[in-house]
């Protein structure tokens, strides 16, 4: 067993999360669905890491919330539109859409998602 879990298991369960973490932001963009890259994750810190496998499914709970903190979930399709009075929302986790009228989005709010 590594020394820093002798010294310090809060310690080790912070350095074990941000690895599990790490892995996630190198990993999600391989376009798997949010349980197969859990999955992936937990296996990766037990086999690699040898982390226990009840702790890293914890932990990697914990690093999948860290990383969906702040994390737009929400796009903005100006183009999209059938017309320029509509534009359409996009969920960024499931891709669903949705057709809104654009009068009831504010100015600044378009002119910031034009802007990106």
């Amino acid at each position: 067993m590594s020394q820093i879990v002798m010294e310090n298991p809060q310690q080790y369960r912070v350095a074990m999360q941000a690895a599990a973490l790490a892995f996630l932001e190198r990993h999600q963009g391989q376009h798997l669905d949010q349980e197969e890259l859990a999955e992936r994750t937990t296996r990766h810190l037990v086999e690699a890491l040898d982390v226990p496998t009840f702790m890293a499914s914890r932990l990697v709970h914990l690093a999948l919330s860290q990383l969906h903190n702040g994390a737009e979930w929400v796009g903005l399709d100006l183009a999209a539109g059938p017309d320029e009075h509509l534009v359409i929302l996009v969920d960024t986790d499931s891709g669903q859409r949705a057709l809104i009228p654009r009068r009831i989005l504010s100015d600044a709010f378009l002119a910031q998602a034009g802007a990106r």
